[in-house]
């Protein structure tokens, strides 16, 4: 019975105060509208790229041949021994780099958008609008402008852009590689000729070793001469292969999806926004309409205004001079 009178009573507080609920209510859709129709509107424009799996380079097998079976590596210069042993690029980064934001700023001219801007704010502004988002292969690159237009523009030629700067370190690590693989040839091609001129040298004076000496020296020989064979073969493959990637167009990733000028704006969103508008209104005005009711039950006077009609403020200054 406690329970249903203090229905009742919620029930009568909500409907004494329903005008000004509803009033409350309302002007707060009102005002969200209002504000969202003066605010700016930004566009999102949004590209994704598939990035294919990286196959390692094949000196990785030379690499570990020449460690197990004679005891010596090759030696890998650090600033492209990663390289060497599986290449990867990190797109996000670059993305982000200033290198390609300046890329952007001058292929596309974006002083002629932003004409108040110097060129380190506008380089710094391409690299806060640049949002990148990484998934299982997939690379989402969004970009956000007043224009959408602009927005899918530097959403695509940022791709341009990196597409430009991975050809061009590609071609510069290719000839490093290629100057590295060149050395290590000649060199493999000397240490193949000592091992086979070794290997002759004891088949033509062995005959002084002791017998289970002499097999066990024998395969030794052997053995150096064919691991400096396939090394020799091995480096000899790369450095063709290191010829034909200088010239040829590396393909880092796939387009799958190009930006397009968005029709909707990304933010602000009206109909979103009244919603919450309307959801944030309605529990505003009932707390403050049972505030309002406690206030009443305190002896304080609230005053009641008319919603319907033009609210005449001398009149609620008078009411609560009273």
């Amino acid at each position: 019975m406690e329970e249903e009178i203090n229905l009742l009573d919620y029930i009568k507080v909500i409907r004494k105060w329903k005008d000004f609920m509803i009033f409350f209510t309302a002007a707060t859709v009102v005002l969200t509208v209002l504000i969202c129709l003066i605010m700016p509107w930004t566009y999102s424009a949004e590209t994704t790229l598939l990035i294919p799996q990286q196959s390692k380079s094949g000196i990785e097998s030379m690499v570990a041949i020449s460690s197990m079976m004679t005891g010596s590596t090759i030696n890998v210069p650090t600033d492209i021994s990663t390289s060497l042993l599986g290449r990867t690029t990190n797109f996000s980064d670059i993305l982000k780099s200033k290198t390609l934001a300046e890329m952007i700023v001058d292929g596309l001219n974006i002083r002629k958008y932003y004409p108040g801007r110097s060129r380190g704010g506008l380089v710094a502004f391409i690299q806060r609008k640049i949002k990148i988002k990484e998934q299982k292969g997939l690379l989402k690159v969004s970009v956000e402008d007043r224009d959408p237009r602009l927005a899918s523009d530097i959403a695509n030629y940022s791709i341009i852009a990196l597409d430009e700067f991975n050809k061009k370190g590609n071609m510069q690590f290719a000839k490093r590689l290629k100057i590295f693989i060149r050395d290590q040839l000649a060199m493999a091609k000397v240490d193949l000729s000592e091992a086979e001129e070794k290997l002759k040298k004891f088949e033509t004076q062995g005959q002084m070793v002791k017998l289970s000496e002499k097999e066990i020296l024998l395969a030794r020989l052997m053995r150096d001469v064919k691991v400096q064979e396939a090394i020799y073969t091995m480096l000899l493959q790369e450095y063709e292969k290191s010829r034909i990637d200088e010239a040829k167009e590396e393909l880092f990733f796939e387009v799958l999806d190009p930006a397009t000028p968005p029709k909707a704006p990304y933010r602000p969103r009206p109909l979103l926004y009244s919603f919450f508008a309307l959801i944030i209104g309605t529990l505003t005005s009932t707390v403050l309409a049972f505030f309002f009711e406690h206030l009443e039950n305190l002896g304080i006077s609230i005053p009641q205004v008319e919603y319907g009609r033009e609210i005449k403020w001398r009149d609620l200054k008078k009411h609560w001079m009273m």
